[in-house]
């Protein structure tokens, strides 16, 4: 996917022809990052004020009022290694640094400053180290002298202050100045004239030392005791290289007040070069002056940076020190923003292959734009497919030229799931449908797709729709002609929202039926019309305590639900309140705050309980059949389980014996009762009801149900429920004793029953 997929994905969301959820994941997908490319050309030679710089910049001062904070603008394509930070950060290392984030909106390095972070914190001369054979003996050195065969001896000697050493009976002699690839030699003349026979070697030992000075723009300036190898650079690593104000391309050697040689570090990083970096002699002055003339360079090269100029170097120069163009940098045209007479900025444009030997001056700052994304000759299709491609375009070339069947628009993920060797029988029925259903938020719209094209006359986005199933079929309405940059974004089920009866429904049935499983049903398709087309109802089925269940209405009643548990929670927590404040009651605090504990407790279990989303259906009779069943119309996640016919009825409540009890035809409510022992002490006798198998509930109470209900023979599966006795002064028992019919009616009525009694 591209940009172009991601501007087609948030147009269509803005004009409410997608769902914001599919332009947010496009979006995710195809993030575009805004270039130089897409930014309208600068006009030469335009005047802009030059912002007043604090004096402080390089001391952490913010940056000049109205630099801009950095955003998605900012050239994604500099290189990593840039470390291109926050403008807002501050901290500059110098004013420059601070001018060219005001300008660019970045923040650049300044090239060679890491050099010398791990300098050395120390440099003590160095000894038993190999010497070049160019290296000139000097008072204080010592070697290593051995000789076997004839005579025998190991010596060590020091070069006194007048140049000599004394080599037992040998004598002594002036070894000042002489190199050291010659001093065996010397030696070796020396000893032969009292020996004959023998061998010798000689082996430097500890250097003299020197003490030179590091003065200028040194991090450390000072004087420094080195070895008397030591070099020019060594020096520098020991005061830590220049400052911040210091020049990385003029470090001077001063010997007896004289230039004698100059040292740019440019050469040795950039080339690895260090042939001028010259041996130290005591009481040399490395010296390090004040920074010369800086340039930036930014946007696809490869060390984008701020460099410091040493004489007459040009952008040639500039760019071989960024290491050349990246990749994706445009080899035509560049911005040079210039300082004229510390009083304006201009922006110039200027083409890269003429300007190489365009001189620079102080404060330059060289803009490299990134080449067009634009293809030549090119289509594309994305969305909501197997394969993003990018195809060649030829003339005459049309929509099935590009996309020849739909099966080259199936998605991996749905091939993955027909290839999957899973045991459908590991997934469990509540898996079934999902595995059945997870591939359709990719199912495609072959209704609909868009050919997002560019107008050549203004640049601007036409939309041009189709029908995807009839170009694919070749139909010549749809199968329309493309053109060189056209795009193809196809759209999901889900992306663009198609009518309720073109989308995939499925559903679930089980139990007694003749084929249960997994259905596709047909748009209109009723409940009846499906039972039978699974087989129909089995000889055992109990059609009247079949339980049915919807997820629309399992999330209405959820809410529902809800709030019924926050109501009580008001009212237990009010009724506790009261009781607590009545004076009378006072030596009944223990019992009532016990009380209101359970409550709580109750409470808690209550929010655990989820709504299943049942639909009752109320059945006059239990002896039903298939034409009895409700045609009612379906919905994508219906659910529908049929029992074998159950052989008891339930008591709960304030019974001696409550329990399960064999079904009678003949036997009513009184009759089981009777079976369970009759009431208990605490039995209110008058708010008996039944909680019926079909999801309805029975009873006599104010809502106006018959005034008696001995009589009423309850079906096979139906529960009776005999609550206890109301409190007096406590109507929080009146709520919970609904609670159970609220309950039952949601689909919960066993579950309910058990956290209402525990």
């Amino acid at each position: 996917m591209n940009s172009h997929f991601t501007r087609l994905a948030v147009l269509l969301a803005a004009a409410g022809f997608v769902n914001t959820a599919y332009a947010q994941s496009a979006a995710g997908m195809a993030a575009p990052a805004a270039t130089m490319a897409g930014t309208a050309p600068v006009a030469t030679s335009i005047t802009i004020p030059a912002p007043a710089l604090a004096d402080n910049a390089q001391a952490g001062a913010p940056a000049a009022a109205g630099s801009a904070a950095p955003d998605a603008s900012v050239d994604s394509s500099v290189d990593s290694n840039a470390k291109v930070l926050s403008c807002q950060a501050g901290n500059f290392e110098n004013d420059f640094q601070a001018l060219v984030c005001d300008a660019l909106g970045t923040r650049l390095p300044v090239f060679g400053s890491s050099l010398f972070s791990r300098a050395p914190s120390t440099f003590s001369p160095i000894e038993n180290v190999p010497v070049a054979g160019d290296y000139r003996l000097q008072p204080g050195d010592e070697f290593e002298l051995t000789v076997w065969g004839q005579v025998n001896m190991q010596q060590r000697l020091r070069v006194d202050n007048n140049g000599d050493v004394f080599i037992p009976q040998v004598g002594k002699f002036n070894v000042s100045g002489i190199a050291f690839s010659e001093l065996e030699g010397r030696i070796n003349a020396e000893v032969g004239r009292n020996f004959r026979n023998y061998q010798l070697s000689v082996t430097m030992g500890r250097l003299n030392q020197l003490a030179v000075f590091v003065t200028g723009f040194a991090k450390k300036p000072g004087r420094y005791n080195v070895s008397s190898v030591s070099t020019l650079l060594n020096a520098l690593f020991a005061s830590g290289g220049p400052s911040q104000q210091g020049s990385l391309r003029r470090v001077e050697l001063k010997r007896d007040g004289k230039v004698v040689g100059t040292f740019d570090l440019y050469a040795l990083l950039l080339n690895g070069d260090k042939r001028t970096d010259l041996r130290l002699q005591a009481g040399d002055v490395i010296h390090i002056p004040a920074v010369g003339e800086r340039v930036a360079i930014a946007g696809p090269v490869k060390v984008p940076a701020i460099y410091e100029l040493n004489r007459n170097e040009t952008l040639a120069d500039l760019m071989k020190w960024a290491g050349g163009l990246t990749t994706t940098a445009s080899s035509l045209q560049a911005s040079l923003e210039r300082i004229i007479n510390r009083e304006n900025r201009s922006v110039d444009q200027i083409d890269l292959k003429r300007a190489a030997g365009l001189n620079l001056s102080d404060g330059d700052i060289v803009q490299i734009y990134p080449m067009s994304t634009r293809y030549e000759n090119m289509v594309s299709i994305r969305g909501s497919i197997g394969l993003a491609q990018r195809i060649r375009w030829k003339p005459g070339m049309a929509v099935k030229d590009l996309i020849p069947s739909r099966e080259m628009l199936l998605t991996p993920a749905y091939w993955n799931r027909i290839n999957s060797a899973v045991d459908m029988r590991t997934l469990g029925s509540s898996n079934l449908r999902y595995e059945l259903k997870r591939d359709e938020s990719t199912e495609i719209n072959w209704e609909y797709a868009v050919i997002e094209r560019i107008r050549p006359d203004d640049f601007g986005t036409e939309l041009i729709t189709f029908n995807l199933g009839k170009a694919i079929a070749g139909d010549a309405a749809n199968n329309l002609k493309l053109q060189s940059g056209d795009a193809i974004s196809i759209f999901s089920k889900n992306d663009v929202r198609v009518p309720a009866e073109k989308r995939t429904r499925y559903v679930r049935v089980e139990g007694e039926l003749g084929v249960p499983g997994v259905y596709s049903v047909q748009p209109g398709e009723t409940l009846r019309q499906l039972l039978a087309r699974a087989g129909g109802l089995s000889r055992n089925a109990y059609l009247y305590g079949a339980v049915f269940t919807r997820p629309s209405i399992r999330d209405e009643q959820q809410s529902m639900l809800s709030d019924a548990v926050d109501r009580y929670e008001r009212e237990v927590e009010a009724v506790a309140a009261a009781k607590l404040a009545d004076v009378s009651l006072k030596e009944n605090v223990s019992a009532t705050q016990a009380e209101l504990q359970r409550n709580r407790q109750r409470i808690k279990d209550m929010r655990n309980v989820k709504a299943l989303g049942r639909v009752a259906f109320e059945f006059d009779s239990y002896k039903l059949a298939l034409k009895d069943v409700p045609d009612i119309e379906l919905e994508d996640g219906d659910n529908l389980y049929i029992p074998r016919q159950p052989a008891t009825v339930t008591i709960f409540g304030a019974v001696n014996s409550p329990s399960a009890y064999l079904y009678g035809r003949n036997k009513n409510v009184g009759d089981y009762l009777d079976s369970a022992g009759g009431y208990t002490r605490l039995a209110d006798q008058s708010g008996v009801y039944v909680l019926r198998a079909n999801g309805t509930a029975y009873g006599t109470n104010s809502t106006g149900w018959f005034s008696t209900i001995g009589g009423y023979q309850p079906a096979p599966g139906d529960a009776v429920v005999v609550p206890e006795q109301l409190e007096r002064g406590l109507t929080v028992t009146q709520s919970l004793k609904e609670w159970t019919s609220i309950l039952y009616q949601f689909g919960l009525g066993a579950a309910g029953l058990k956290v209402l009694k525990d």
